[in-house]
């Protein structure tokens, strides 16, 4: 798809109209594919999304906010966006859960670019052997030994 290729229009009024139903009336302004949108806009008449435009950062931001449910956007609306490494008070260091039970450390369960989606988040206590399964890097406990550091 070219940057000059028309994927939509969009009314005087504001409403998005897809390729087959905004080609016949007049005073409408195209949506180019290479426009930016903080979300994707469907068709007032038919709701098909118009998803080859691209999406500005606050939309990408968005985008992943959505993926996660009820109560991890609550943690990230508490925590401006990102799910924070650790417990306060205390300090004590967290770790995510994705929808396939893997455990993640605060980094990778913040890459948005990722397809991970994090359903749930714990303090790791005393686990030693704790690895995230996305990066391979010690999930450090809050009160074990975490051998890694000795050696």
């Amino acid at each position: 798809m070219n940057s000059s290729d028309i994927v939509g229009w969009v009314s005087p009024e504001g409403f998005a109209l897809c390729t087959d139903h905004g080609s016949d009336e007049r005073d409408l302004l195209p949506i180019f594919a290479d426009s930016a949108w903080d979300s994707f806009p469907s068709c007032d008449v038919c709701h098909e999304v118009i998803d080859d435009v691209q999406l500005t950062e606050y939309g990408l931001k968005q985008q992943w906010l959505n993926k996660h449910n009820k109560k991890m956007r609550k943690v990230l609306d508490e925590n401006n966006g990102e799910f924070p490494y650790l417990a306060w008070p205390g300090g004590y260091p967290f770790f995510y859960v994705d929808e396939d039970s893997n455990a993640l450390c605060p980094k990778c369960a913040n890459d948005q670019d990722s397809s991970t989606v994090v359903v749930a988040y714990d303090v790791n206590w005393e686990d030693e052997t704790l690895y995230c399964d996305d990066c391979s890097e010690q999930i450090h406990s809050a009160y074990g030994d975490d051998n890694d550091e000795k050696e």
